[in-house]
């Protein structure tokens, strides 16, 4: 009784800075859930919402990083396809191969 928790939905509104802002309620809540308010990061206050600035040299490092990752990752897929497209058209040049030899053979049984 009493020990349950209940379940909060936080929503996020993304302004055009790339900064997200937060209520001083919820910058409250979070200050206390860290121990008391320390909190190793820098925060700024602007007009009544609390700005994380630490996201502004965060973010575009690791859009950054996501666009090489995805660059390399676009270019391993498009090797492994040309390998695939090898491959399939081995496979057809064999099975036609083998097919004509089948209709050869089968032709001399018929002769």
């Amino acid at each position: 009784m009493g020990n349950q928790q209940a379940t909060r939905r936080v929503s996020f509104e993304r302004e055009q800075t790339g900064l997200i802002a937060i209520s001083d309620s919820v910058a409250q809540r979070l200050r206390n859930a860290d121990g008391g308010g320390k909190s190793g990061a820098k925060m700024e206050q602007k007009s009544g919402d609390l700005l994380l600035p630490s996201l502004i040299t965060t973010l575009p490092t690791q859009l950054e990083e996501q666009s090489r990752a995805l660059t390399q990752l676009e270019e391993q897929w498009q090797e492994r396809h040309k390998l695939l497209e090898g491959d399939n058209e081995r496979i057809k040049l064999t099975s036609a191969e083998e097919f004509i030899k089948a209709v050869e053979h089968v032709e001399t049984l018929f002769e």
